[in-house]
Order: C-alpha cells, then sequence, then structure tokens
C-alpha cells in the first residue's frame, strides 16, 4: 500500500502555502485545482488517451510504408536443376491509389516452364498498378488513414471533456468542504459563548440573584450547541475524506488533509456578482464551434462521412490496370535502360446486383443521420443547462447580497439583545432565541454563498470552458 504523505508538508515543500496567524495553512481555491490537474490519475488516464490517437494515427500510416519482397524456388532432382526461379523487389503505394513497384527476377533450369524464361542476366522491372474504379478516389488505406487523423483529433477534445468533468467533480467537493469547515466554526463560536453565559448564570445562582431555572436554561442551550457542533464535524469529515479523493503527488501517491489545512473564511468572500447578459451571449455564440461535447459529434459525422465515401466507391466495379517497363539486366557499361519491352494487363470485377454494398452504404447513411440528430439534440440541451444555470446565478447572486445585509441585522438584534439583558430590561429566553437565529441565518449564508460558488463553476462547465477558466486553455 502506497504511503500517505500529509499534504501540508507537500505544500510547504513544493508550492508552499498561505500561513494564517493561528499557524494554519489555508488552501485557496486556485492551489487546490493546481493540485488536481497536476498529479490526479484521471490526468495521466487523459494523457493515454492521447497516445492512443498518436499511435493508431501511426499505425494507419504505416499501410503506405514501402516493403521489400523476395522468393527463390528451386528443383533438383538427380543431379538436375529443373527449375530455379528467384524474384526480389519493392513496392511502394502512394496517396492517389497508384503503387509503385521495382525488381529484378533471374530464372534457369531445364525444364523451365517457357513463360518464366528470361535473358541469362535476369530482368529488370519496374511500373504501376493504377486503380480505375473501386478505388480511384478513396481506397481502404486512405480511408483508415483520415479516420485515424480524425480519430487524434478526438481524443484531444475528449481529454477536455474528461478534465472539464474531473474538475467540476473536484470543485464541488472543495466547496462542500469549505461550506462543511466555516459551518463548524460558527457552531465552536456559540458553544464558547454559551459556556462562558452558564458559567457566569451558575455564578449568579450560586450567589442567590437568579432561581436555579435559569441555569437549566443555559445549560440546554450548551447542549443543543454541541449537539450542532458534532453533526457538523462529522459532516466535515465526510467532506474532508471525500475531498482527499482529488488530492495525489507524484508517482501516484495518495495524500490525506491534516488538521493544519483548513479552507479560507468564507465570511470575508465578497459578494459574488452575476453575470452580464454580454457574458451569455459570448458564451451562446461560441458554444457551435468550441463545446467539447458538440465537437466530438462533429468528429463522429467527419467518421462516418468518410465511411459513406468509401462504401459509394465500393458501388463501382474493380478494374486495375499494371504497366511494367521490362529491361535486361546489364553492366554499368553497357547500354541504358529501354521502354521498348513492357508487361502489361488489366483486372476486372463487378458483382451483378452490388446488394451487400448497397445495403452497407444504407446503413451508414442511416448512421450518419442519427449522428446528425444526436447533434441537434444535444446543441439543445447545452444551450438549454448554461440558460439554467445563468438563471440560477443571477437569482442566487442576488440571494448572496440579501444573506448578508441578512446576517448584519441579525447580529445588530443580537448586540442589541444583550445589552437589554445586561441592564436587565431582557431574559435569557430572548437572547438564546436570538442567537439561535443569528446561528440560523449564517448556515443559510454559508449554503447560498456556497451553491452559488457551484453554480457559477457548473455555468463555465456547461458551457465547456471550465477548463480553460483555470488555464487559460481549451486542454492542458
Amino acid at each position: 500500500m502506497a504511503r500517505i504523505w500529509s499534504l501540508i508538508l507537500m505544500y510547504w515543500f513544493s508550492v508552499g502555502l498561505t500561513m494564517a496567524q493561528d499557524s494554519l495553512f489555508i488552501l485557496s481555491q486556485e492551489r487546490f485545482v493546481g493540485m488536481v490537474l497536476q498529479y490526479h490519475p484521471v490526468i495521466r488516464q487523459s494523457e493515454l488517451i492521447l497516445e492512443t490517437g498518436e499511435y493508431r494515427l501511426k499505425k494507419a500510416r504505416g499501410n503506405f510504408d514501402p516493403y521489400l519482397y523476395s522468393y527463390l524456388d528451386e528443383k533438383q532432382f538427380e543431379e538436375k536443376e529443373y527449375f530455379s526461379l528467384l524474384g526480389t523487389g519493392l513496392k511502394v503505394p502512394t496517396w492517389v491509389g497508384v503503387d509503385v513497384r521495382f525488381g529484378y527476377d533471374r530464372n534457369g533450369g531445364i525444364y523451365l516452364n517457357p513463360e518464366n524464361i528470361l535473358p541469362e542476366n535476369g530482368l529488370l522491372y519496374g511500373g504501376i498498378s493504377v486503380p480505375l474504379g473501386e478505388g480511384l478516389i478513396i481506397d481502404e488505406r486512405r480511408k483508415v488513414v483520415r479516420q485515424a487523423q480524425l480519430f487524434s483529433q478526438y481524443t484531444r477534445v475528449e481529454q477536455t471533456r474528461i478534465l472539464n468533468d474531473l474538475l467540476l467533480n473536484a470543485l464541488e467537493g472543495y466547496w462542500n468542504w469549505v461550506r462543511a469547515y466555516n459551518q463548524l466554526l460558527i457552531y465552536r463560536e456559540f458553544i464558547d459563548l454559551a459556556l462562558e453565559r452558564f458559567d457566569g448564570i451558575r455564578e449568579n445562582f450560586e450567589q442567590g440573584e437568579i432561581p436555579a431555572i435559569d441555569t437549566l436554561e443555559a445549560f440546554i442551550q450548551v447542549q443543543n450547541r454541541k449537539i450542532g457542533e458534532n453533526q457538523s464535524f462529522i459532516e466535515f469529515q465526510k467532506a474532508t475524506l471525500e475531498l482527499s479523493n482529488y488530492l495525489w503527488f507524484e508517482n501516484d501517491i495518495p495524500l490525506e488533509i491534516s488538521d493544519g489545512l483548513v479552507p479560507p473564511d468564507m465570511e470575508e468572500m465578497v459578494p459574488h456578482e452575476a453575470l452580464s447578459i454580454e457574458n451569455l451571449n459570448s458564451v451562446l455564440q461560441d458554444i457551435e464551434n468550441n463545446h467539447p461535447e458538440l465537437k466530438l459529434y462533429e468528429y463522429k459525422l467527419a467518421d462516418l462521412q468518410i465511411e459513406q465515401r468509401w462504401k459509394k466507391e465500393k458501388i463501382k466495379p474493380t478494374v486495375n490496370i499494371n504497366y511494367n517497363f521490362l529491361n535486361e539486366a546489364r553492366y554499368p557499361d553497357q547500354e541504358g535502360f529501354g521502354f521498348n519491352n513492357y508487361k502489361w494487363g488489366f483486372e476486372f470485377s463487378m458483382p451483378l446486383l452490388f446488394r451487400s454494398e448497397i445495403g452497407d452504404l444504407r446503413l451508414t447513411q442511416i448512421k450518419l443521420k442519427e449522428a446528425e440528430f444526436g447533434r441537434s439534440q444535444k446543441s439543445l440541451e447545452i444551450v438549454n443547462k448554461v440558460l439554467v444555470y445563468y438563471r440560477q446565478l443571477q437569482n442566487l447572486s442576488d440571494q448572496e447580497t440579501l444573506y448578508d445585509e441578512n446576517v448584519i441585522n441579525y447580529e445588530r438584534l443580537l448586540q442589541g439583545e444583550r445589552k437589554k439583558f445586561e441592564a436587565g430590561e431582557s431574559s435569557l429566553f430572548l437572547i438564546n432565541s436570538r442567537e439561535v437565529s443569528f446561528i440560523d441565518a449564517r448556515i443559510k449564508q454559508m449554503d447560498v454563498k456556497t451553491k452559488t460558488r457551484i453554480t457559477h463553476l457548473s455555468y463555465f462547465w456547461a458551457s465547456g470552458i471550465l477548463l480553460n477558466e483555470f488555464t487559460g486553455d481549451p486542454a492542458l
């Protein structure tokens, strides 16, 4: 099992962290994203997807590699050489579908087939094979290369899509962690206040200034605050463990979040500004051309269009013309290569009905239409999802401002009630009631701030540009 390193030590030695006054290290959103995008295993998995595309393209281009060939066929019987057939050559496939050949043949023997009789020094040849029917416009080799080129581009967009999803999930975990921690601090703050008040009330009771029932009420408030603190602590532990799933270091070493690493204080965060309509219009304009999901559909459509061209090409007869110039192998001081001797021929074949080929073509055309419908549907879904997040974000931004003001007003009420209590004009019940309302307001404030920031991130995720918001590039 891999050794678990402390995240706080890793940050101390590698990227550094902001130190708070109480010697705690604050993990900001930017540092967290940097860690996820640098070391998370999904990042390396996405890089393997890119390598798959590169090697698939390399494999497809291998169909156009020149290759050597040779053969030797001999027969010896009763000390007689019946025949000896020797041949070697070079075949060079080309992108236009023409195959170029160069070779040398040398045959001999007393029972040599007449068509294999060659000059004593052997025969040199050079020629071409040209498809005039099926394979003239596109053939299997060119189809595979073009599809591999598309797949290589497809993998880059697929990587962006994967990283967008990873980043959104990681940031949702981060902000839930921030909310849980800040909620825990609220309860701990008011536990201290409740304990301080309980001690004071108990002292007043012991001096005979107040009845025993007041000490019981103060103690019940301490218990209630501890129950709330315990529940918040459980939520914080859960959020911490879930966040740890996204934190890794070099060599696939998982990291744990130590007690000394804390999120930022949400109360210090300014209200989130609503996005402008210009931002929405700009995002919607870029969706058709830049959204990963739609670009994946574009590559799928392009792949099917190449397949369709090949299927159409197969509804042609096979007509191949072969032409070779021949010349006797000579020494350098003899007469050069001539073109008076040649060997040529052609091949022709054709199904009478082309039913198999036409069926393949129709199936490919159906897949093409399905992909076109799928892309249109996906485009509509993406646009509507962006609009939903935009409108939610507008409302949440307004709510965040209102909750900030609401918390300030509840705090004023609480401070006023405390002054009245100190002057003997209020009761412990009212103080506790004001504090409960103030706690609830602050927790709701944290919830709205968290939801606002997650919705903001979801808006850019739905737009397909979340990764770009943090890296400046659409892909790593």
